[in-house]
């Protein structure tokens, strides 16, 4: 599969708590392109491990809930200047 189709959009993941399976995640989606993970308050290496896949990574200071991750993203991804965000 080609990513041609996904060009300017980036992917917007809220993570709390997910050690065991964002890194995961992150290797299978980057291959379509960029990736702003928000770090909602985690507290067991999250954060961590998505710095160590050189992915975007915000963090809250706790742990906010999914709708304020995914409006921290938003922005982020707006800020980046990208025009589509999933």
């Amino acid at each position: 599969m080609t990513n041609s189709g996904l060009a300017n959009t980036v992917f917007i993941i809220p993570a709390f708590n997910e050690v065991l399976s964002i890194g995961n995640v992150i290797d299978q989606l980057c291959i379509y392109g960029p990736i702003i993970v928000i770090n909602d308050g985690s507290t067991d290496g999250t954060l961590e491990l998505c710095e160590l896949h050189g992915v975007t990574v915000i963090s809250h200071d706790g742990n906010l809930g999914y709708g304020a991750a995914i409006k921290t993203g938003l922005s982020k991804a707006d800020e980046l200047k990208y025009k589509y965000a999933i």
